[in-house]
């Protein structure tokens, strides 16, 4: 294994990066604060002074995660929803946000499990907190969901549970492939029947 030395001052963000990569090399399971300053070329005391734990540590990874599956998510549906107005822009971008959440599920598995699992010391994906990483699934989906509604003229409808029956179905989806239950589709099928 690669043995790093960081002697740069950004030890806080090269222990998430490195945590990363022991999840997905081996699963949060196998994972220690300890390999991961082992591999950052620093003793675990120096690890401590940015993460209290574990806990902490893969907390922090979690939230990487979901910043980057929002950015995926908002760079997605901006190309998939260029040029369309209306109902077509408002399905266009509930579809592409639930594709999105998919493919990124079945290719970086590791880190979607960190992501909504337990174990990590974060908010999780229902923190509330306005900086929350995981409130910007939240927020791209209520909105995309809000635009549909009004598109259809269900204006004022309960967004909170639209939003969890929407939510539900693609993460349970999702799951049910990361987990081996559902092939996953080909790329031509998943564009045509998602």
């Amino acid at each position: 294994m690669t043995r790093r030395r960081y002697h740069h001052g950004d030890l806080a963000n090269a222990l998430v990066e490195v945590a990363l990569e022991l999840v997905e090399e081996r699963g949060v399971e196998a994972f220690s604060l300890r390999e991961a300053a082992t591999r950052c070329g620093v003793a675990v005391s120096a690890a401590y002074k940015h993460y209290g734990s574990k806990a902490e540590l893969l907390g922090a990874v979690a939230d990487q995660g979901f910043r980057g599956l929002a950015d995926r998510m908002e760079a997605r549906v901006r190309a998939a929803t260029r040029g369309l107005l209306g109902t077509r822009k408002a399905e266009a971008q509930l579809i592409e946000l639930g594709r999105t959440y998919i493919l990124f599920a079945t290719e970086r598995s590791a880190l979607f499990r960190l992501m909504y699992g337990p174990g990590v010391s974060r908010g999780g994906a229902g923190d509330l907190r306005p900086d929350a990483p995981s409130r910007r699934l939240s927020t791209l989906l209520v909105g995309a969901l809000d635009e549909v509604l009004r598109a259809y003229g269900h204006a004022g409808a309960d967004l909170d549970a639209n939003k969890v029956i929407a939510w539900s179905m693609v993460h349970g989806f999702s799951m049910m492939v990361v987990d081996g239950v559902l092939e996953p589709p080909s790329k031509a099928a998943f564009h045509a029947t998602i």
